[in-house]
């Protein structure tokens, strides 16, 4: 291992640059690092070396270490300047529409209402089931039935719902 004692001179972070240029070229393209950005980045780079040459073991590695990291918070930079550039109309357009609060409101009453015509053993498999978000193994386990009956179970109470919106008679 051998530690650099003097400052590089102008040939030896020439000769160092003119080794890396391959592995420098490949960390920049690696984060998409524009031309006219990555000339700057690696001035950067360079100046950091020269002022930090007397503790540094190794200056390949440590350049190469040192361009990476500058590459990253770069790039991470000119990710996030994307959400600058976007104005509200920009972001309406990109987020889903929701319902109004009112409307699903209503619609939860609707709902209910309907449930409400089921036998309890269906209500409860459709509270559990579409209301809580539990598996049909989660209520098997909970009513004490099996998975492939809380499944039937809730495919009948689907379909008499549907009835009951159509107002047809059968349940």
């Amino acid at each position: 291992m051998q530690i650099h004692d003097e400052p590089a001179g102008e040939q030896a972070i020439i000769d160092l640059l003119t080794r890396m240029k391959p592995r420098l070229q490949r960390i920049m393209a690696s984060f998409r690092i524009p031309v006219s950005e990555s000339e700057d980045l690696l001035q950067d780079a360079c100046l950091s070396l020269i002022r930090h040459w007397r503790r540094i073991d190794s200056p390949e590695a440590w350049l190469a270490q040192t361009l990476y990291r500058m590459c990253y918070h770069s790039s991470i930079r000119r990710r996030r300047a994307w959400l600058h550039y976007l104005d509200s109309e920009s972001l309406v357009a990109i987020a889903p529409a929701q319902q109004p609060e009112q409307e699903r409101a209503e619609l939860y009453s609707d709902l209910k209402a309907l449930a409400a015509l089921l036998p309890p053993r269906y209500r409860i498999i459709l509270e559990l089931r579409y209301g809580l978000g539990m598996s049909a193994e989660e209520i098997a386990v909970q009513l004490g039935y099996r998975a492939g009956t809380v499944r039937k179970l809730s495919g009948r109470a689907l379909v008499r719902l549907r009835r009951a919106v159509r107002g047809d008679r059968r349940r």
